[in-house]
């Protein structure tokens, strides 16, 4: 609707300018200028098309994304798997599954080839969840500290989940730092197992592999989290540690 309004602008000027003659002089005048004159001329008008229908385009997309688009769906954390685990660390565990489907799941709806999604699912597997996961484990007991201390109670299953979720992107986000760091520094080993990079499919590879795993953290940060007061200080906190 809103990227017709040039042709229709243009269509009424061109009919008034018909009307009035004055479209007859505009021509006389037009070609008693000198050649560059004539060209500068076209080229501005040209511009300025262009520049309308871009703004149109911006604007149809911004209506499209504001009325047309459905709600975003609800976000249904594995509290069942959360209820039953024993301790932080297995809560914490429980969500990875999620946060992991939901990263392959962007990457299919931005038509990555399968091979690629495949790729990035054994990437993860290998470089995230491994090691003593003590970073992000600690964003749940920290969660829990505050809560009982300002609140007097424990935390929910779903609290329990959100708080895993951020601490994962902590643990995303580690691994980003340690995949580039490995081969900056041709290390060999990993927490027990080669290094990424030192996989004979992978070597070099892991260079785009560690931006990949700097960009999920944004990804799930914005997913989780994009429609709370606080999302703008949190992507602030996460540029922080990368700048």
């Amino acid at each position: 609707m809103v990227s017709t309004i040039p042709a229709v602008i243009i269509a009424g000027g061109v009919f008034q300018l018909m009307a009035t003659g004055a479209l007859t002089f505009l021509k006389e005048a037009y070609l008693g200028l000198p050649i560059m004159s004539q060209i500068a001329i076209v080229a501005i008008f040209f511009s300025v098309i262009r520049l309308s229908m871009e703004i149109c385009n911006f604007a149809d997309h911004d209506f499209d994304h504001d009325h047309d688009h459905e709600p975003p769906k609800t976000i249904e954390y594995p509290v069942d798997d959360i209820s039953k685990a024993d301790n932080d660390k297995d809560k914490f565990l429980a969500i990875y599954p999620m946060l992991r489907h939901e990263m392959l799941a962007h990457m299919e709806a931005n038509e990555m080839p399968k091979e690629a999604v495949d790729w990035c699912r054994t990437m993860m597997d290998y470089t995230v969840p491994g090691g003593k996961l003590n970073r992000g484990v600690t964003v749940v007991a920290v969660h829990r500290t505050l809560v009982k201390a300002n609140e007097g109670r424990d935390l929910t299953d779903i609290e329990v989940a959100r708080a895993s979720v951020l601490g994962w992107a902590i643990e995303f986000l580690q691994a980003f730092f340690l995949v580039a760091d490995d081969v900056m520094d041709a290390s060999k080993t990993r927490r027990g197992q080669p290094c990424w990079y030192k996989l004979p499919n992978v070597k070099n590879i892991a260079i785009n592999d560690s931006f990949l795993l700097e960009s999920y953290v944004f990804t799930m940060l914005k997913q989780h989290f994009g429609k709370e007061e606080y999302y703008l200080q949190l992507l602030e906190l996460f540029l922080q540690v990368i700048q």
